[in-house]
């Protein structure tokens, strides 16, 4: 009778470690998904961030070449820039509008 109860008590403890191990499983998993999706969402956030940066260096160029000139500059049609392996393209063009020109920068990345 007790070599009865002691492999009852075995296979109590191996049931519990195999459940505590799956439910750990679980949890981890879902732990390292949480990590990977802030990490994707962050780089979109800093490269969204960067695009900013390099649309505004884009239009104060244009700014500093008029104020230099005396004269309304053209636009180069497009410029890109390489920043930690990823490329910016920067386009930009002036729409008419009255009374000013208003230019108008897309970025893609």
């Amino acid at each position: 009778m007790t070599r009865n109860k002691v492999q009852n008590k075995s296979a109590a403890v191996l049931l519990t470690v195999i459940i505590l191990t799956m439910v750990l499983s679980v949890i981890v998993v879902s732990i390292m998904s949480l990590n990977v999706s802030q990490v994707k969402t962050s780089q979109s956030i800093i490269d969204s961030m960067k695009a900013e940066y390099l649309g505004q260096a884009y239009f104060y160029k244009h700014h500093a070449e008029t104020t230099l000139t005396g004269t309304s500059a053209n636009l180069p049609s497009s410029e890109s820039s390489i920043l930690n392996q990823k490329k910016f393209e920067i386009t930009g063009s002036i729409l008419p509008s009255v009374p000013i020109n208003e230019i108008k920068i897309d970025i893609s990345f």
